[in-house]
């Protein structure tokens, strides 16, 4: 029985992806209770050659090639499909794992059939090096999604994006039709950690570091301009406000809310500070959202006024034209 499936979005990660591996096999269950699913994006270095060098040792993991390049969010959604294990460990390739965890992590989700089991991690340079501990310093009993989201202090970190801090049970994802966002550049993970948040009824923190995020210039979040980096957000706060027209929970609304209010009016007000020409690719940017005014009510009265000054273009003036033009709104 396959009680484990760790999945891997590969794409220009042949600098890490064999450290990562190797503590994917520094394990202490038998490579036949887990699979290692490697999901290559058409990427375009020596990955692929690392994970086959992997793939003669160890007849337990799969590789899976995309014709085409969709990143990292559709990458997710093709493992997640093919795993067979109860849950799933969605494990980043530049990144890499505690040596024998697999055995207490599994210990501890199955015994009490948890939908979700998250704990800490540790930041790391990009040469493997300690940077902090991140610890979510929370209660270690089992409850429900909706009783994170009352934590008002831990609830985004618990419970936004990053899905390497937690397993999730395979059922969860499945039967209620959760997955990643595809076709974006990053936060592509921040509405499917949510939802999963929001559905399970059996949540438990492990307060224990089995998982180390390598801080590297060459990752997305960090690759992105400001004005590249915005419409990024903007998108993923009209994902978040969908989900608010799908619950009833106060708490859940609530929290969408306040992050769709944080994030959106951080990333409109980096419009004050842009050039008129870096300016003018934003603004392309977000006139691709389509249902960008989705999010119009959550955003501060000073953020308003600054969007339709003239001098920004009288942004939502004219982005407001060309969806009631298109018939969209």
């Amino acid at each position: 029985m396959i009680r484990l499936s760790i999945i891997l979005p590969v794409y220009n990660v042949e600098k890490y992806i064999a450290e990562c591996l190797e503590s994917v096999y520094n394990q202490d269950i038998s490579e036949s209770e887990y699979e290692v699913i490697c999901v290559n994006d058409r990427s375009p270095d020596r990955s692929r050659d690392v994970i086959l060098d992997f793939k003669k040792k160890h007849k337990n993991l799969i590789l899976i090639e995309h014709e085409t390049n969709k990143r990292q969010g559709a990458a997710r959604n093709t493992g997640l499909r093919a795993a067979r294990g109860k849950y799933l460990w969605f494990i980043d390739p530049d990144d890499f794992i505690a040596e024998n965890c697999f055995a207490e992590l599994l210990e501890n989700a199955e015994s009490s059939d948890l939908d979700i089991l998250f704990f800490d991690y540790s930041e790391v340079d990009e040469t493997g090096k300690f940077i902090k501990n991140c610890e979510f310093n929370f209660h270690n009993k089992i409850c429900e999604g909706k009783d994170v989201l009352k934590d008002k202090k831990n609830c985004w970190k618990i419970a936004g994006g990053y899905p390497f801090r937690r397993l999730i049970k395979k059922n969860l994802i499945l039967q209620n039709n959760i997955f990643f966002s595809e076709g974006k550049v990053f936060m592509e993970d921040v509405g499917f950690s949510i939802h999963c948040f929001i559905l399970a009824k059996k949540i438990k923190y492990l307060p224990k570091i089995f998982y180390f995020y390598r801080q590297h210039s060459t990752s997305a979040i960090h690759a992105l301009n400001p004005y590249q980096k915005a419409p990024k957000v903007i998108s993923m706060c009209v994902d978040l406000a969908k989900m608010i027209k799908l619950s009833e929970n106060q708490d859940i609304i609530e929290f969408l809310t306040g992050h769709i209010n944080y994030f959106a009016n951080n990333e409109f007000k980096t419009m004050l500070f842009l050039s008129p020409a870096k300016r003018k690719i934003m603004f392309k940017e977000l006139s691709q959202i389509k249902e960008m005014l989705i999010i119009f009510p959550y955003i501060d009265k000073k953020t308003k006024i600054a969007l339709t000054h003239k001098n920004l273009m009288n942004l939502w003036a004219i982005i407001a034209l060309v969806l009631k033009k298109l018939k969209l709104i």
